[in-house]
């Protein structure tokens, strides 16, 4: 793997550059697809690529990677050159996509760590390009959600939700598409401004939901709206959906585990059919764990079936205080 940093806009490695030109020049069309990686050096990030770069090794379908350490911070002056007809750009996290789309507009795009992006943007890229955007969206695939909620919940006549921003419009269709095709209801509103957002909560609530699902659109959600969805909805029993363990550990009654290894194998499969796809194309995170908070469901009596139980992760607020 070639390594390149870019630090305080000084390039500390030539050779990437210098080795794919090489390649490129002597071969021809009988070498490997070439993979550029442009990510922030980051844990998460970093952790993210390793399982991903182990799933793409496995498969044998690029040539040894070539990975650019972004600074958001910084401007990169210069990027690694190589063959737009075959390479593949994988960007992880946004200030990485940002940086790859501007730099490497003609060329086939997989991105990740990213709940959202501008749809009309990369959609003009990929029909001038010819190639794909594909990407991997840290929001949870809704066949999920809708199936979990199926297994956990005897009563799953409606499902509640809110959002605010464009990059949720997409995803609250397609979760209430699912949910009716599993005849589920979904209630749900989008919120133009912050300071409504109670007024939509009580309404959506009101509406006799039986779960509501938390979004993280963090424009609407911050640390005092997150404490009344929790507080209200746990007073009128109705239990919480969370995006991610750390809302389990608030007090909502379940959510998905995402890990960076989970999204970097899911991330891999991506780059992979990257090369058989064109257009816009957008694939949401596939769990295969879910995390449950045992008191919230003793404190609103749902009994979660065994089957359920047997798999998840389970959290309980008075283990860590007999601790």
């Amino acid at each position: 793997m070639i390594v390149m940093r870019y630090r305080d806009g000084i390039r500390t490695s030539l050779c990437g550059i210098c080795m794919i030109a090489a390649l490129h020049a002597a071969c021809g069309d009988d070498i490997q697809a070439q993979l550029i990686v442009l990510k922030q050096d980051v844990p998460q990030y970093n952790r993210v690529w390793h399982r991903a770069r182990a799933a793409l090794a496995d498969a044998k379908r690029f040539g040894d990677p070539v990975v650019v350490d972004i600074d958001p911070l910084r401007t990169v002056s210069t990027l690694p050159n190589s063959d737009p007809t075959r390479d593949v750009v994988l960007s992880i996290g946004t200030d990485a996509f940002r940086t790859a789309t501007a730099a490497y507009p003609e060329y086939a795009h997989v991105y990740g760590m990213i709940i959202g992006i501008d749809i009309p943007s990369a959609e003009a890229m990929a029909a001038r390009s010819g190639k794909a955007v594909s990407g991997l969206s840290i929001l949870i695939d809704p066949e999920a959600y809708i199936a979990y909620i199926k297994r956990i919940h005897r009563r799953h006549e409606k499902i509640g939700f809110l959002y605010s921003s464009d990059t949720f419009s997409r995803y609250a269709a397609v979760l209430s598409a699912v949910a009716a095709r599993q005849g589920i209801d979904a209630v749900f509103r989008k919120v133009d401004k912050k300071e409504d957002f109670v007024n939509h909560f009580n309404a959506v609530i009101g509406a006799g939901i039986d779960v509501f699902l938390i979004i993280p659109d963090f424009s609407l959600l911050d640390a005092k709206s997150l404490e009344r969805v929790l507080i209200d909805s746990y007073n009128r029993g109705i239990p919480c959906i969370g995006p991610s363990e750390s809302f389990v550990n608030s007090g909502a009654l379940w959510a998905f585990e995402v890990s960076p290894e989970s999204i970097g194998e899911q991330l891999a499969e991506i780059v992979i059919a990257s090369s058989n796809v064109t257009g816009l194309n957008t694939t949401y995170f596939k769990p295969d764990k879910v995390c449950l908070n045992m008191k919230t469901a003793e404190d609103l009596e749902i009994k979660v079936p065994y089957r359920v139980r047997k798999d998840a992760k389970l959290f309980d607020p008075r283990d860590a205080r007999e601790e």
